[in-house]
């Protein structure tokens, strides 16, 4: 969650300083982050329930 946060602080960043590109990477890295924990909470049994 702290990843995705830090992600969502990037995006308002880069349109105010002006450099779209790096907006455009925070919401890359957003995606791919909620991907990855998506990804990583669904496989093993880290979170099996009792």
């Amino acid at each position: 969650m702290f990843v995705l946060a830090g992600c969502r602080l990037v995006i308002p960043v880069g349109f105010a300083v002006g450099i779209k590109q790096i907006a455009w990477l925070g919401m890359l890295l957003f995606l791919v982050a909620a991907v990855a924990g998506v990804v990583i909470a669904n496989t093993g049994n880290r979170f099996e329930k009792k």
